[in-house]
């Protein structure tokens, strides 16, 4: 059986997906949460990190690290859709499939950027602190202000989850924009199973935006759900359904 394997968005960590984690476990599913550099409990200075490469670094240690022959189900949550991507094209034969979780799923080359920007809502890059590594004239790392958290990420969410996050985000790395528009081939990337999971009530990538994503890189499939940017928060079990149905679906 494929092995889940969870990527969280900016600011987070593989502490974000405590609620999933267990209830794909019960379910008889194996699954597993990475911290990329300098999130969660990693030690690494987000603006040290400048690369995608060295960003991805303790996933990519992971799949190298699999048995021949295993195979796993890449999860990416938001700006993780982004290494999803980078690790599809890398080791297509590792990836049983890859599902994009209100993700950042983009086109191949510079046109990643556009779409990318289009994407995000309106004003978001006035609701974040910016921060700058000795000697830097562009900003190297960011997160989003305490006060635009809430109503921006977590609107659907319980207030212990929006306090648990509130202790818990770190800045994360900005990378220049040649890192975040990932080449890839169909040959490669084109060759996993890939999915959308859309939450219809989204303020950071609105559902208009993601069907924009869809339109511009189409996917095997689309699912849908009830929630806001943080749907391992607000829709815990509709996500383990979802990713369930998933699996089923590649048997």
């Amino acid at each position: 059986m494929a092995k889940f394997v969870f990527v969280h968005g900016a600011g987070h960590g593989a502490w974000c997906w405590y609620k999933v984690l267990p209830r794909l476990r019960q379910a008889g599913h194996a699954a597993l949460a990475v911290d990329l550099s300098s999130a969660g409990i990693s030690t690494v200075d987000p603006n040290e990190v400048r690369t995608l490469a060295r960003y991805s670094q303790p996933l990519v240690e992971l799949i190298e690290s699999l048995p021949q022959g295993n195979k796993i189900v890449l999860v990416g949550h938001s700006l993780g859709g982004i290494v999803v991507t980078y690790v599809m094209e890398k080791y297509p034969t590792k990836c049983a499939a890859a599902i994009f979780v209100v993700a950042s799923m983009l086109p191949s080359g510079p046109k990643a950027i556009e779409v990318r920007d289009k994407a995000v809502m309106s004003g978001f890059s006035e609701i974040v602190d910016r921060f700058y590594t000795k000697g830097s004239e562009v900003p190297t790392s960011s997160r989003l202000k305490p006060e635009h958290r809430q109503p921006v990420l977590y609107h659907l969410c319980s207030s212990e989850d929006v306090e648990l996050a509130n202790l818990l985000l770190k800045p994360n790395p900005l990378l220049p924009p040649s890192e975040i528009a990932v080449e890839y081939t169909k040959e490669k990337y084109g060759s996993v199973p890939r999915y959308y999971i859309k939450g219809m009530h989204d303020r950071v990538i609105p559902a208009a935006m993601q069907d924009y994503l869809v339109e511009n890189n189409p996917p095997d499939g689309v699912l849908e759900l009830a929630s806001d940017h943080s749907p391992f928060f607000s829709t815990p079990y509709e996500l383990v359904e979802a990713l369930a149905s998933i699996l089923t679906s590649l048997k």
